[in-house]
């Protein structure tokens, strides 16, 4: 059966489906086609402008439909049941949804709604009209508003009362939203009477709001123009204390606070600052504590010290309830207490997990976890967190299919978190920042790895290696481990002035990586796979490095306004020595220095649409850029591609350097799928489907390569001319359960091209349709959340 007859009986069913969706609806129903909108306005430009605005009021939104079938009410209505469970029942009410239906009364309700908008849009003269197109079971509805000539600003006054505020609000003109000669726009006049209160509050003005002014409009026309002249006033019967700006009068802590039994009677006396703690034995210095709160008694009432200081409290990790309450002082118009309740966490936890683990490469294993926390460790709210971690895999196949039939890892950490600078003569909060934090890491990796000899015995016998031959002779089965360890020491800073930006310094990073071997012929044979054309990144030699870092983060998504259009911007920069101690036996065995700059640059852009919908996209470029004429990185230091957060047509590492050939899950001879080059793009089209699931085509362009490493492989070197040729490209479809607490994903992907391939046999999408090529080049993953 060739693709053709396929199109024709699809095409067919659908028609056929098409019909029985009219049969099922109820006899005198007609199924709403949707609206179409045309607007009449001299102005073609603005009439766009108008057209989208006033597209947004047009309701109801019509059933979704698949080449014009309105799928979801076929499974709706061909599936409908009085019960309210079962197959059927879910059919018809998760997949299917109920067909919307042409109202009327509904059309004459949007023509009012169409006129109300174009009016608040400065058209005060516009009118509205329908019509509508009706067949046997379907109606569709055509509206059309003649907008006319819109109304623009002619002139602003303000008749403030009072005189203090009226000079305040004066103050406030320059960032008006309203401009003279501009289009007259309800939204603009919300949009300013709520940036006065934002400015009005941060002056004290706690108890002002938006709601306390009010706009008059008064129209005039003339020959060809239509102006409006707007006045500002406030509201009568508004209390004194709304157009006073508030004080602080007393500070309050209640650090002990417990809602089951309320505030403490008790005080433990007023500190330098003002500021009264009440609680018996406190939870934290008194220092620590004040120090959190950016307001003081004296000082006016602003929104912005208040958000500092809940950024502050919480940043410290210490309490589980956060509750800042102003309470008007009895008797004045102009006084506030601040009464701070809060209640804290455990001060000690221990937590672990215990599960095992499954890879593709089919090994299974036990893995065990513990963690230590301690989040008052001096009273000075410092995080220390003891964790360990070991996990032992063992490979399920045959014995001769694998290079390394075993493997164990043990991982041990300690980390002490400061909520302040640690800095010479200076160990406050500066009171410019909302929350910074001093850090320091201590971790341990532990690898120990079993290599199977007698998987690499044609390599043992073409170097000579007689130690190995003898004993893989004595024992076909000998399995001689490698220990690699890497240590790892951190001292850094990170703090954060605004909402949506982030920094962090560590000024010293030192990390050790040392490699033991029981015999010095293995670690030959290992050395025969980094040089020619089997060479690798991956060098196992004792290696000393110096790797001081910065980050900058940016997310507009932490903002306090919700924006349509967000994006998440991370940029990392690294300098890195790196001293390379080679083990016994190395042809030339004095230390060597390499050095290399580490750029990692991650950008998202994120468009929310109507209906659910939103547009999601990424950019990474990664780059270890040697800055000697060679540099020597790290494993850990190398970037891949593939997988269930990358390019989900391809395995982890599945992917490069270059056009170089993947290599299987189990060959260690050859080390694919890392470089330090790396470069990838993502897109994705996110659509809700309901209030749980979600749908999201998607596609992934990417790959790494190799550049001025040791590494002597060409197909793997960067280069600009063969950039393009070798990106990896796939795409698919995801589907998301969202449990609120978590999402469930899952993706179908396929590769559209494949780097390794000759050139002009890159392109493999083609096949799509050949056999099973569909199948075998399946690539499922199960993940957990959003992959960026």
């Amino acid at each position: 059966m060739n693709r053709k007859l396929y199109i024709v009986l699809l095409l067919i069913i659908l028609l056929e489906s098409s019909c029985s969706v009219n049969k099922l609806l109820p006899e005198g129903e007609k199924l709403y086609a949707g609206a179409s909108l045309t607007v009449v306005k001299p102005d073609t430009l603005a009439a766009a402008n108008l057209q989208s605005e006033l597209q947004s009021v047009i309701i109801p939104q019509p059933n979704t439909t698949i080449f014009g079938f309105p799928w979801k009410v076929w499974f709706n209505l061909k599936f409908k049941t009085d019960k309210e469970k079962g197959f059927n029942h879910w059919l018809s009410t998760t997949i299917g949804k109920p067909p919307v239906i042409y109202d009327p009364d509904q059309t004459r309700q949007v023509i009012d709604l169409l006129e109300n908008r174009a009016q608040n849009l400065g058209h005060f003269k516009a009118k509205a009209e329908s019509t509508v197109d009706e067949g046997a079971k379907r109606a569709k509805v055509q509206y059309t508003v003649k907008a006319g000539i819109p109304y623009r600003i002619d002139s602003l006054e303000l008749n403030i009362r009072d005189t203090t505020l009226s000079r305040r609000i004066q103050a406030l003109e320059s960032g008006s939203e309203i401009h003279l000669g501009k289009i007259f726009s309800l939204d603009d006049l919300k949009a300013e009477r709520i940036r006065l209160e934002d400015s009005l509050r941060e002056a004290g003005y706690y108890y002002f709001s938006a709601n306390n002014l009010e706009y008059f409009a008064d129209t005039v026309s003339s020959t060809g123009e239509r102006k409006v002249e707007l006045l500002l006033k406030l509201k009568n019967d508004l209390s004194s204390q709304q157009l006073i700006p508030q004080r602080i009068k007393a500070i309050n802590i209640y650090p002990n606070y417990d809602p089951a039994i309320g505030a403490h009677p008790d005080s433990t006396g007023i500190h330098s600052t003002g500021i009264r703690l009440f609680c018996n034995e406190c939870t934290l210095k008194e220092e620590s504590l004040t120090e959190a709160f950016a307001i003081r008694p004296g000082q006016l009432h602003r929104p912005s010290t208040h958000r500092k200081t809940l950024e502050r409290l919480s940043n410290l990790n210490t309490f589980k309830y956060i509750n800042l309450r102003y309470d008007s002082v009895p008797g004045t118009d102009s006084l506030l207490v601040l009464n701070a309740f809060l209640s804290p966490r455990a001060k000690r936890t221990i937590e672990g997990d215990v599960g095992i683990t499954y890879n593709t490469g089919r090994y299974l294993g036990p893995e065990i976890s513990l963690q230590y926390s301690n989040r008052n460790l001096f009273r000075g709210a410092e995080y220390l967190t003891l964790n360990g971690s070991y996990a032992y895999n063992t490979f399920l196949g045959p014995a001769d299919q694998a290079t390394i039939p075993k493997w164990t890892k043990f991982s041990a950490g300690a980390s002490l978190s400061v909520p302040r600078f640690w800095l010479p003569n200076r160990k406050k909060l500066s009171k410019d920042l909302q929350y910074a934090n001093t850090r320091i890491k201590l971790s341990l990796d532990n690898e120990n790895l079993g290599f199977r000899l007698a998987n690499l015995s044609t390599q043992i016998n073409d170097l000579g290696l007689t130690s190995l031959q003898e004993k893989l002779a004595a024992d076909p089965t000998f399995t001689p481990p490698v220990n690699l360890s890497n240590y790892q020491l951190k001292y850094g800073y990170n703090w954060q002035k605004i909402n949506t930006i982030q920094q962090e310094v560590n000024p010293l990073v030192i990390r050790l990586q040392t490699v033991n071997v029981d015999d010095p012929e293995l670690l030959a044979l290992f050395r025969a796979f980094s040089v020619g054309e089997q060479s690798s990144l991956v060098r196992l030699e004792r290696m000393q490095l110096f790797s001081p870092d910065y980050t900058f983060l940016y997310d507009s998504r932490k903002a306090d306004k919700v924006k349509a259009q967000n994006i998440f911007y991370r940029q990392r920069l690294s300098f890195n020595v790196n001293r390379v101690t080679p083990l016994s036996g190395a042809d030339n065995p004095a230390p060597e220095t390499s050095l290399f700059l580490q750029w990692e640059t991650d950008f998202h852009y994120y468009y929310t649409l109507k209906q659910g919908r939103q547009l999601a996209s990424r950019l990474r470029a990664y780059a270890g850029y040697p800055i000697t004429k060679t540099a020597t990185i790290p494993y850990f230091d190398l970037y891949t591609v593939g997988g269930s957060n990358s390019l989900r047509g391809f395995p982890p590492r599945g992917v490069g350097p270059g056009s170089i050939v993947p290599n299987s899950e189990d060959d260690f001879t050859i080390f694919t799928g890392y470089g330090n080059i790396l470069l990838e793009a993502n897109v994705e089209f996110r659509q809700r489907l309901g209030t749980y699931f979600e749908v999201a085509p998607f596609i992934d362009v990417g790959n790494v390569w190799q550049y001025r490493t040791q590494s002597d492989v060409p197909q793997a070197e960067f280069s600009f001319d063969r950039l393009l040729p070798e990106l990896a490209i796939d795409a698919g479809i995801g589907f998301r359960y969202d449990l609120d607490f978590l999402i469930i994903r899952t993706d179908f992907a396929w590769p559209v091209t494949q780097p390794w391939l000759p050139e002009g046999e890159r392109l493999v999408i083609g096949q799509f349709f050949n056999g099973s090529w569909w199948w075998d080049n399946l690539n499922f993953v199960l993940a957990f959340g959003y992959p960026f």
